[in-house]
């Protein structure tokens, strides 16, 4: 007869926890930075809906990602699919969103969505220096539309090949910066 409270949301997403398993970033709330102790810098944080899909299956919701090499694969203007992973780097391993395998993956996630919601989703951004759908982010803050933006406002359906583009710089290379 009644249902129990809903969990607010918060915390943190640990890809410790979640290595090896395919996680579906519904939304992305906020991008902003701010200050790692550990690293001694500031940092891109992202308040994100997600679930994982090898996992429990629950969403959950308005949770901080921090690790840069899943920040910066995350499409901040719909929904991304991928197995969390790491990447070799002389300096140690960094978590990454890796690729997620066509028609296996994105069939179970797509199996998910129907069942919960419905949105499209994409494949995360691979190569390092993706920060154009940041700069969308801060340019809405500040003010300014960028076109994945003026796409977003005017609610007109993106594909996953719009969404691509419209989160890709067109020259960015590795270790490039964010245009903050």
């Amino acid at each position: 007869m009644f249902s129990q409270p809903t969990s607010g949301g918060g915390g943190w997403l640990s890809p410790r926890d979640h290595h090896g398993n395919l996680i579906l970033v519904t939304e992305v709330h906020e991008a902003d930075k701010h200050y790692d102790d550990r690293r001694k810098k500031e940092m891109v944080r992202l308040t994100i809906d997600y679930v994982d899909l090898d996992g429990d299956g629950r969403l959950r919701e308005r949770v901080y990602v921090t690790a840069p090499g899943m920040t910066n694969r995350i499409n901040r203007n719909g929904p991304t699919l991928g197995r969390v992973g790491t990447l070799k780097l002389a300096q140690g391993d960094m978590w990454v969103i890796n690729p997620f395998e066509e028609g296996v993956d994105d069939v179970k996630a797509q199996a998910w969505l129907d069942k919960n919601k419905a949105k499209p989703f994409g494949q995360p951004d691979n190569r390092a220096g993706h920060q154009k759908s940041l700069k969308d982010s801060v340019d809405r803050r500040m003010g300014g539309q960028s076109e994945a933006a003026n796409m977003q406002a005017s609610k007109t359906p993106m594909t996953v090949d719009q969404m691509r583009a419209a989160s890709r710089p067109a020259s960015a290379g590795f270790g490039d910066e964010p245009p903050f």
